[in-house]
């Protein structure tokens, strides 16, 4: 069983100092695709290793949530050495930085506000200049915004990939699935879109989610449970009155 990397209670505005990076390389890749991470999420890669886990389960600080199965992912590094970078020959083989410009959980989900409501931010003046800036500085225009921020990616055991559209919620339930019960065929599905996609989890080499999305689904998911706890323990107290 994996390590579980992702609860409710994980902030997502206090942004974890980087540690070094997790490369993954997919099948029918020629080089590994690097990811940024915090000490903690190092020492749970290496838990989950060390116990043996078909499915390592790992939440980058450029928000990212990947699971990796690691009988089909040919290679999964992980290094706090930075200069290695400079060597890619000492980081077993070649690699590409995916998008990390050291933004913080609050920056992204300023992206996420400025995406959904079309460019228009409310808010401190600093903190939607500051949105303003790394929209500008790196010519985020919507579709480029919802490939960094929307788009789920899943790399197949065959070299192929496919992007799908996950909602949230979807997305939240695969990643807990997967972490705690991985079965034996998933379900990419998009409850949004009434979509279900059923695919062999063998097939299946690593799975790349959108990671600030998935925090607000499960912190509604928690807020849920605990309603009904509290109204379960309103029903015993009145029945033990009664």
């Amino acid at each position: 069983m994996a390590t579980p990397i992702l609860t409710p209670a994980d902030s997502a505005t206090a942004a974890d100092d980087l540690w070094g990076y997790v490369g993954v390389r997919v099948p029918g890749a020629t080089t590994s695709k690097l990811y940024p991470i915090c000490a903690a999420q190092a020492e749970r890669i290496a838990q989950q290793i060390g116990a043996g886990a078909h499915w390592v389960a790992v939440s980058t600080l450029n928000n990212r949530a990947l699971l990796v199965n690691t009988q089909a992912a040919p290679r999964l590094s992980v290094t706090d050495n930075l200069d290695l970078l400079d060597d890619p020959s000492a980081f077993c083989g070649a690699f590409d930085m995916d998008w990390d410009d050291g933004l913080s959980a609050d920056d992204y989900a300023g992206l996420y506000g400025y995406l959904a409501e079309g460019g228009r931010l409310t808010g401190p003046a600093a903190f939607t200049a500051r949105i303003l800036s790394i929209v500008q500085q790196h010519a985020l225009d919507d579709e480029r915004l919802r490939g960094l921020l929307r788009v789920s990616r899943v790399h197949f055991r065959d070299g192929t990939a496919d992007e799908l559209p996950l909602d949230a919620q979807s997305s939240w339930a695969l990643f807990e699935s997967v972490q705690h019960a991985p079965e034996r065929v998933l379900n990419l599905a998009c409850s949004e879109r009434g979509l279900a996609a059923f695919v062999p989890a063998d097939q299946v080499a690593m799975i790349d989610l959108p990671l600030h999305p998935m925090r607000q689904a499960a912190r509604a998911q928690a807020a849920e449970y605990e309603a009904e706890a509290q109204a379960v323990a309103a029903i015993s107290r009145v029945r033990r009155v009664a």
